[in-house]
């Protein structure tokens, strides 16, 4: 992960940082919910989802398929995907004073895409 640390000499007390890291994940593990499965992705799913067979009355309701008897949710290995680019930036600036005590004042953002 690399990045700069900027500590100019005509602010006493002022450090900028800037961090830039990019990862990936391999070999995740991913539990999907039997509603997302059905509802959103079923073709991905064909194997995971075991039906009855098709009724002679689902057939003339005009389904293709018969009812969701099963749902295999148990954990899918992911293939590795990259993660978002990202910078962390931070300001922080102490300010020493001889009535107040000492002060510190601390910025940080956080930019991904």
């Amino acid at each position: 992960m690399p990045g700069f640390i900027l500590k100019p000499h005509w602010v006493r007390g002022l450090t900028l940082t800037v961090d830039y890291w990019k990862t990936s994940k391999q070999d995740a593990i991913q539990l999907i919910s039997a509603s997302t499965m059905i509802g959103r992705a079923p073709m991905d799913f064909l194997a995971r989802i075991t039906r009855a067979a098709l009724t002679p009355e689902d057939q003339a309701l005009g389904y293709t398929g018969g009812v969701i008897t099963q749902v295999d949710q148990t954990r899918i290995k992911c293939p590795p995907r990259p993660r978002p680019t990202a910078f962390d930036v931070q300001a922080r600036y102490e300010l020493d004073t001889r009535d107040a005590g000492q002060w510190t004042f601390n910025s940080k953002c956080h930019l991904h895409e």
